[in-house]
């Protein structure tokens, strides 16, 4: 504050110094010229304490000039020092602001890297979401197949284990045919020993019962194919009633481990849309961050450089000021020299008496 204080001081000493001057320069010379017109003593010895109190009034007049000669030095050289710091704090905000537009630069550059890695991770979800909508309806279309062939399964352990009881009751009722075709095979034998015994007349009976016999012999002999066969294929069918068995088990084992593939396949749906929600959050946040940061760039370039360059133009201008003050100082300094010379020059004139 007090740069701009001795600026005005000296500003308005030089006006006042320099209107003074004018003034006691103009009664100089008016006294100068009574002196040369003045015809009386008296007159002459009033214009000489005129011309002496102006002497008086303007002593020291020079110290003054040369202090404020000496002020307006001091004031220059510390204006002159501040506008070399000023100069030198503007090439350091110009190395700093482009320090920090380098850095601003790197950061947005990675902001926007990381926001198209976060848009590819979005679409990468987002596929992956589709593909886990595709795979839950498979799992649907799945399961309800499942469930038809454990339907089937079930029907058909129903009907094998229905046609192993009309088996064995068939083998059942094949046993009862044996044990007749053996009764009947014993009355032909039978019949063939009493023909025998008959003769001639028992002849046209043997040949019945040994068609009888006969009959019967391929009866059980047909019967035995037909009991080895529904064997076999009663054994076939138990097999194949135990693998129902086993393929059923296995379905309801593989609708639980579906089922339960489909709860986690949800669970992650779940997950993957939180994770979108929070990838989409992120984004905008780097959105955000990357505004800030232009803008942060931009005002802070801009104030700092303000304040600088109008400091160092105010402190321009008081440099000019004291400038031309220092010049209207030293013009002043021409003129107190006159005067001083021209108060010598008067105040050397001799009184003469005229008595």
């Amino acid at each position: 504050m007090s740069m701009f204080n001795n600026k005005q001081n000296v500003e308005m000493m030089r006006k006042l110094s320099e209107g003074e001057l004018e003034i006691l320069l103009e009664e100089i010379n008016n006294s100068k010229k009574a002196l040369l017109k003045a015809e009386t003593v008296e007159e002459i010895i009033a214009i000489k304490k005129k011309l002496q109190n102006m002497t008086k009034g303007i002593e020291g007049f020079d110290e003054q000039v040369s202090h404020i000669v000496h002020q307006v030095d001091e004031s220059r050289q510390f204006i002159n020092k501040h506008i070399n710091e000023l100069s030198g704090l503007e090439n350091s905000l110009v190395a700093e602001c482009n320090s920090r537009n380098t850095q601003c630069e790197i950061i947005s550059e990675k902001s926007q890297g990381m926001t198209e890695l976060v848009k590819e991770m979005n679409a990468k979800i987002q596929a992956s979401v589709e593909r886990t909508k595709h795979m839950e309806q498979l799992l649907v279309v799945i399961t309800g197949t499942i469930t038809e062939i454990n339907a089937t399964g079930k029907s058909m352990k129903k009907q094998v284990k229905t046609f192993i009881e009309t088996a064995q009751n068939v083998t059942s009722n094949i046993s009862g045919i044996a044990s007749i075709a053996e009764q009947t095979n014993l009355l032909a034998l039978n019949a063939s020993i009493e023909a025998a015994r008959a003769g001639e007349a028992g002849k046209g009976f043997a040949v019945v019962a040994e068609e009888i016999r006969k009959l019967s012999d391929g009866t059980k002999e047909l019967l035995d194919h037909m009991t080895q066969f529904l064997g076999d294929l009663e054994n076939a069918s138990m097999k194949t009633s135990e693998e129902v068995e086993a393929t059923t088990i296995g379905i309801e084992k593989i609708t639980t481990e579906i089922q339960e593939v489909d709860r986690n396949i949800q669970d992650s749906k779940t997950n993957t849309d939180l994770l979108k929600n929070e990838i989409e959050t992120m984004t905008g946040y780097m959105s955000e961050v990357e505004s800030s940061i232009k803008q942060s760039k931009a005002q802070s370039a801009v104030t700092n450089f303000d304040c600088v360059k109008t400091a160092s133009l105010e402190l321009k201008e008081t440099d000019q000021v004291l400038v031309t003050a220092t010049q209207s100082i030293k013009a002043l300094t021409g003129i107190y020299a006159d005067l001083m010379d021209t108060l010598k020059e008067l105040n050397s004139y001799k009184i003469l008496s005229g008595k």
